[in-house]
């Protein structure tokens, strides 16, 4: 049987045309935060911004994070199932082993981020990185 799940309201940003708001499910037992720092977890939930956080192996099934600030986060193995990443700032993060099933991530910053295989995302920079350049050099 699955804990309950707490709603909590948490600022994000005052960029225009991102809600004040966030409302982030989490579970409540604490196993969910496995291998994550719970400091880091709770700035998470406090204030919507997490740069180079460690949440390795945290449970977000369900979340809701639009708009959320976590680049650079460690977030190896971390269970997104399901989880709202629409906006949200993924640059530099690892996201190797973690699941994103049918997590929703449109428009989301995927800036050098280390995504579930391995494989590095470029797409979401505002300017090209050093190795696009690159490859973009070599084709011709």
């Amino acid at each position: 049987m699955r804990p309950a799940l707490e709603r909590i309201k948490m600022p994000i940003s005052k960029t225009p045309g991102l809600s004040a708001f966030v409302v982030l499910s989490l579970l409540v037992f604490p196993a969910w935060l496995q291998g994550a720092d719970p400091q880091d977890y709770q700035k998470l939930k406090e204030t919507g911004i997490c740069r180079r956080c460690n949440l390795e192996r945290v449970d977000l099934q369900g979340a809701q994070l639009k708009g959320v600030n976590l680049g650079g986060a460690n977030l190896k193995n971390a269970d997104l199932t399901l989880t709202n990443l629409e906006s949200a700032n993924l640059g530099g993060a690892d996201l190797r082993g973690a699941k994103l099933d049918r997590a929703f991530m449109n428009e989301a910053i995927l800036c050098n981020t280390i995504m579930p295989d391995g494989r590095i995302e470029y797409s979401g920079c505002l300017l090209p990185t050093l190795k696009q350049l690159l490859n973009a050099f070599e084709q011709r």
